[in-house]
């Protein structure tokens, strides 16, 4: 059904990847008065309306990524490696909210960040050899990965006692 038509590939996409957003989200909203708030972040550490408009806007761009993806992957193998490593990534997104604001595991959180890293790093690649427009969608959300990555390494350094608190 979705091979032969591309704009319900186009509409699955983006509810896919809103979805994951929409899941970040949940996660992440309700941890903010105690957990979130309470944590020490350096000062550049965007706020909590950058960190929702920003979830918004990357679930739209990984939403057009994936539609390009999944259009080439009907047609090409490398195509399908990339459908499959985007896919995986977005699973692994979910998972990064999860260990961060509901497990609240600082150390966790960063361990499941740096996979994530690798798998966007490998995805960025794979679209570069299949759908250049999707690798350059993705490069926003590679940068942010990078940032996040750091931020999370800072957090686990400057919050040691709740970094340990929710492994033991």
């Amino acid at each position: 059904m979705f091979t032969r038509f591309p704009f319900l590939r186009l509409i699955a996409s983006l509810a896919i990847c809103l979805a994951v957003g929409y899941a970040d989200l949940l996660l992440f909203l309700p941890s903010i008065p105690v957990f979130y708030n309470a944590l020490l972040k350096p000062s550049y550490v965007p706020g909590v309306t950058a960190i929702y408009y920003g979830i918004l806007a990357l679930s739209i761009l990984l939403g057009l990524a994936m539609y390009l993806i999944w259009n080439a992957a009907v047609t090409s193998k490398d195509a399908r490696v990339d459908l499959y490593l985007f896919l995986f990534g977005l699973l692994l997104n979910i998972l990064w909210f999860f260990a961060l604001f509901r497990l609240q595991s600082l150390f966790i959180a960063l361990l499941v960040m740096a996979v994530l890293l690798a798998v966007g790093v490998a995805t960025f690649y794979q679209a570069i050899r299949s759908v250049v427009l999707a690798a350059l969608l993705l490069l926003p959300y590679d940068l942010i990965l990078i940032a996040a990555t750091y931020i999370n390494f800072l957090l686990f350094v400057m919050n040691p006692s709740v970094a340990l608190l929710k492994i033991f």
